[in-house]
């Protein structure tokens, strides 16, 4: 399952920051320009933001705190959580995404500067915005960042790599982020069901010495959603279930205001108004061995909207569409994904594994984050004590490899596990709404994926129809996947 134990608290959100309208692309300067823009016109706010970013890159602590106590204005500082807090969040940043250059300075005013900045190495993308005080000294008094988010200029910045050439420049890519201590993990690059580019690297037991390979096991917390949708969908084409039903025909045990008003269509889609888990639950489920365990401790389903109306990523709503699969298959959830989608995509790295068995060639995963819901830690990576639940489910937690997420992927696209009606409504979203049915759709046009996250692990697989193209990428860290994951999606993109 996804936990956003990484998310960093900061005064205005990813969100508020897609809030601001961007200016038009006239405005848009590359870095030299904005760089003479910052020192002409908004030399207070702009020196704030690279003063900002300087302390950040130098990945000191105490430098970190001394910039924080002489220019964030104290209101700020105290109410953002003081400087234990600040020197927490941007050890974050510099450790997670490395040297951070600005790309652009695309609005300023007399007291503030957006800008967006690049990972030299890491290649992210991220949208930090600082306001400063209109009277001297000029403190901070704000500050917000975007991360997971890419400027509309982006692909003017992308690379043209042709498919002949992606080898040699994903080699380059992968080993300087390796090398700089960014990646730990594995790749791989289907096209037309057949490998374009696989590659490992790092380490999946550092203890053990055993190196990452194409058919390590890593955890794909939420990325194993998308199993779940394929499995309700193969149902519904079988007409063993109705998408539009009230899922308390199913599932009859279900509170009233779930059972009665919610439908698995809206539980695919993220709209259902049932929300994420919650802390409450972590223990406890980390113990749960079905999914009817699982969905009885489901005891708080207040709904956030009326099922249908807004969008809220829902890990109690997948555990919910793990039931119905069960009601209407007549089988346990686990063993109808294992028959009906691992063995005709021929995914046979992948399973349901125990965290407490043996498994071969299972990853360690490491981390800086010390629990589901914890901050993150300054100094080495260590094994992760975190388990979201014993063996994964229908929200997440299934372990495969890179290579049998590209032959997931090749086997949707082929019509092994869905028709071309199911994957055409899987995948075509509706109006103002970011997803499918269990996958985003954020991505560019026609294309779809899903990523996971959770303490030492991230999963990242996306697929481009029109290409038949099918990237996927696991590692055992904090970010790895994810960042490998973006940059190389929109390289794929272009083919």
């Amino acid at each position: 399952m996804r936990r956003r134990h990484f998310a960093l608290t900061l005064l205005l959100s990813a969100a508020a920051l897609a809030g601001c309208a961007a200016p038009p692309a006239g405005m848009l300067a590359s870095a030299p320009a904005a760089q003479a823009v910052a020192r002409a016109d908004t030399p207070r706010a702009a020196q704030a933001l690279r003063g900002l970013l300087a302390a950040i890159n130098s990945g000191d602590s105490a430098r970190i705190a001394r910039f924080a106590e002489r220019t964030y204005d104290p209101g700020h500082l105290e109410g953002s959580g003081g400087t234990p807090r600040a020197v927490q969040r941007w050890m974050e940043v510099h450790t997670l995404y490395g040297p951070l250059e600005v790309d652009s300075i695309v609005d300023a005013d007399s007291v503030r500067a957006r800008a967006w900045l690049r990972g030299r190495v890491t290649r992210t993308w991220i949208d930090l915005l600082v306001f400063v005080d209109s009277a001297a000294p000029h403190l901070i008094t704000r500050v917000g960042m975007g991360r997971g988010v890419r400027p509309p200029f982006a692909d003017a910045r992308r690379p043209r790599v042709s498919r002949a050439a992606l080898p040699a420049h994903l080699e380059g890519v992968m080993r300087e982020m390796v090398d700089a201590g960014y990646f730990s993990g594995s790749v791989a690059v289907w096209k037309d069901g057949a490998p374009v580019f696989e590659g490992a690297y790092g380490m999946a037991d550092r203890e053990a010495r055993e190196p990452n390979t194409v058919r390590t096991r890593f955890s794909l917390a939420s990325v194993g959603k998308v199993f779940t949708a394929v499995a309700a969908l193969q149902l519904a084409q079988a007409g063993r279930l109705d998408l539009d039903a009230p899922v308390g025909r199913y599932v009859p045990s279900l509170p009233r205001q779930v059972g009665e008003r919610v439908t698995a269509r809206q539980l695919l889609e993220h709209s259902s108004g049932l929300g994420e888990l919650g802390a409450g639950l972590d223990s406890a489920m980390a113990l749960t061995r079905t999914v009817p365990e699982m969905v009885r401790l489901l005891t708080d389903t207040t709904l956030a909207f009326p099922p249908g109306t807004s969008f809220t990523y829902s890990n109690r709503g997948y555990l919910v569409l793990g039931a119905v699969i069960e009601a209407a298959s007549g089988s346990d959830y686990y063993q109808y994904v294992e028959d009906h989608v691992f063995r005709p995509a021929g995914m046979e790295d992948t399973g349901f594994f125990p965290h407490d068995s043996t498994v071969a060639r299972r990853a360690v995963p490491y981390t800086r984050y010390p629990g589901l819901r914890a901050g993150f830690t300054p100094g080495p990576a260590l094994p992760s004590p975190a388990r979201m639940d014993w063996r994964g489910g229908p929200a997440g937690g299934v372990h495969s490899t890179v290579r049998d997420l590209a032959r997931f992927g090749d086997a949707l696209l082929s019509g092994r596990l869905l028709s071309a009606e199911s994957l055409a409504m899987m995948t075509r979203g509706r109006p103002e709404h970011p997803w499918g049915y269990g996958v985003d759709l954020t991505g560019h046009p026609g294309s779809f994926g899903h990523r996971g996250a959770e303490p030492g692990a991230r999963a990242y697989v996306w697929i481009y129809p029109t290409s038949r193209t099918v990237v996927a990428v696991l590692s055992n860290d904090d970010a790895g996947a994810t960042l490998a994951g973006e940059y190389l999606r929109d390289i794929v993109a272009q083919w």
